[in-house]
Order: C-alpha cells, then sequence, then structure tokens
C-alpha cells in the first residue's frame, strides 16, 4: 500500500476496480490496461524519439518481446534485459539501465515485486518514467493472447485468461475478500474515501511528457506508475 501510495500515477487495469470505485462513491471513469497503456506509449516512444527499455520476463521471451516491438515500430530505440536476477544483481542491472539513458523503463516482473523494485531503485533511476506492466511482455511477444474485444467490453477479460490460464485460480480465489472489503467500505461516509481536507488528488503523466524529450534528460526524480492486478 504504502508503495502504490507513492506512485505518481496508479491506473485501473480491473474492471472490479472500477465497478468498485462507482459503488462506494468515488466512480473511475473507465479501465486503463497496462498493455493499451504501454502500447500508446511506444508509439508515442517512436514519434518523440524516446529511448525504452523492458525489463523482465524470460530470456527468450523478452528478446521476442523487442523484436515484435520493432516490426511495430521500426524507428523505436529499445534495449532489453530478462527478469531472471537475483537481488546480487539489482546493482549492475541500474547501472546499466542508466547507461543506456532510457525515458521510459518498463518492468514486467509480476505484482508486487516490480511495483517493489521500481519503488526501491527510484531514486537512483536515471529515467523519466518507470512503469510496472506484469506480463504484458508475454503477450508483446506474442506468447499469450489477449481477450477477444468482445470479451474486454464486457469487463470478462479475468474470465477469459482464467480459461487459457487455469493456474491463475489461485488469483480468483482473492475476489470475494475484495468483495467484503469493497461492501464494507461502501457503508462508509464519503469524505472518509477522501483526502485529509477532503480533496481527491489525481496524477499524471502530462508534466514530464509535455515538456519534450530533453526534459528527461534533466529530470532525476522517477515518475512511476502502477497498475492494479
Amino acid at each position: 500500500m504504502s508503495v502504490l501510495q507513492r506512485a505518481d500515477l496508479v491506473t485501473p487495469d480491473g474492471i472490479g476496480v472500477v465497478l468498485a470505485s462507482r459503488f462506494i462513491g468515488l466512480p473511475i471513469p473507465e479501465r486503463v490496461t497496462g498493455f493499451d497503456l504501454l502500447v500508446r506509449l511506444l508509439s508515442q516512444a517512436e514519434r518523440e524519439k524516446w529511448r525504452v527499455f523492458f525489463l523482465g520476463a524470460r530470456p527468450d521471451v523478452i528478446q521476442a518481446a523487442r523484436t515484435r516491438a520493432l516490426r511495430h515500430w521500426p524507428e523505436l530505440s529499445v534495449a532489453v534485459h530478462h527478469g531472471f536476477f537475483g537481488p546480487e544483481d539489482d546493482e549492475r542491472i541500474v547501472a546499466m539501465i542508466n547507461a543506456y539513458g532510457p525515458d521510459l523503463l518498463f518492468v514486467g516482473m509480476g505484482s508486487p515485486q516490480q511495483d517493489l523494485w521500481i519503488d526501491r531503485y527510484r531514486s537512483r533511476l536515471q529515467v523519466g518514467v518507470a512503469m510496472g506492466v506484469g506480463g504484458c511482455f508475454d503477450v508483446l511477444a506474442g506468447r499469450v493472447k489477449r481477450a477477444p474485444q468482445i470479451w474486454q467490453r464486457v469487463g470478462l477479460e479475468w474470465l477469459y485468461r482464467l480459461i487459457r490460464q487455469p493456474s491463475r485460480w489461485r488469483r480468483v480465489m482473492r475476489l470475494p475478500r475484495f468483495v467484503f472489503g469493497v461492501l464494507v467500505a461502501g457503508q462508509r461516509p464519503l469524505h472518509e474515501h477522501m483526502g485529509v481536507e477532503g480533496d481527491v488528488h489525481q496524477a499524471s503523466l502530462t508534466p514530464p511528457m509535455a515538456s519534450g524529450h530533453n526534459s528527461f534528460r534533466e529530470e532525476r526524480t522517477v515518475r512511476s506508475v502502477a497498475h492494479d492486478v
């Protein structure tokens, strides 16, 4: 929770979070999936000549993700490193990332590991934005298929993924606890869901991106993005 609270932007990846927000009276307009945000940012990176770094997944998957990304965005500058490393390698990985100097760092090591890693090293990472992307590299590499649009539109992408990957059943077992928490939260006064002064705070990616590519080189405070699972 403390890591999520320190993030500059937290996006609602799951339909459950969107529905819960409406139930407690603080509605979120729509889902913002990690993969859709990743694709939009890669398109923007190619146009703006931003440098990108992929960190995570298996060695073969991350290389395939880079290959397919370059097929879609041939002018994209992207470096990669797999996610199979231990704490003893963290210093080397941070140094490698900083040496490359990416504007966008995408970390796909699963939640909450990726978010904890970003938070632990954000003060030392010389990047513009660091974003956890979960299993997006598997999708980008073509190893995992996204749900058809109709499943996405009706909010059942989670069920499609469960059918395709039965091993995810443990995650689904958390849903009753989440629903119970939402029901309890819905009984509390609205002001308890807000800040100390009763304001709802929103973060935006606009400041670092609006000022152009060079601003990333000058900005040393890493902006982090997390999306719920």
